[in-house]
């Protein structure tokens, strides 16, 4: 008798270095049989990037871009918003979680532009990059 197979979701970031914009090693979390509890921890950290959006003392950006990719045939359209705050933005942030629960949105890149950081470090720009992987077991 075949045993039952189960699908399993897991949120994957990939990151730009922020000094030299190499690619880092990609950060994974717990694969999970629920597709919207992935969807979820993504979004928690796209939430949390708003922080560098919060310009301190006249420092920083004071938004961050968010480019979304839909799941269809040619997967090379991509859609862009710029985005100042949460609070402005509630409508996008559940429509762009919605879509990564159900798999109709794959893939989300949120940049941030030049910030300077907690030890007044001036970076460039930062890339994340968002996406669910599934696999089968």
């Amino acid at each position: 008798m075949a045993k039952k197979k189960t699908t399993y979701y897991q949120a994957v970031c990939y990151t730009t270095d922020h000094c030299d914009d190499d690619l880092i090693a990609p950060s994974f979390w717990n694969p999970t049989k629920d597709r919207k509890e992935a969807a979820n921890e993504i979004m928690t950290e796209i939430k949390q990037s708003f922080s560098y959006a919060k310009p301190q003392n006249g420092i920083g950006p004071d938004s961050i871009t968010i480019e979304f990719r839909h799941n269809t045939d040619d997967n090379n359209s991509w859609e862009s918003k710029v985005v100042k705050s949460i609070g402005h933005s509630k409508k996008f942030l559940t429509m762009l979680e919605q879509g990564l629960a159900d798999g109709s949105i794959i893939t989300v890149m949120v940049t941030i532009p030049e910030y300077v950081n907690l030890c007044n470090v001036l970076i460039n720009e930062r890339k994340d990059v968002f996406h669910i992987n599934s696999f089968t077991i």
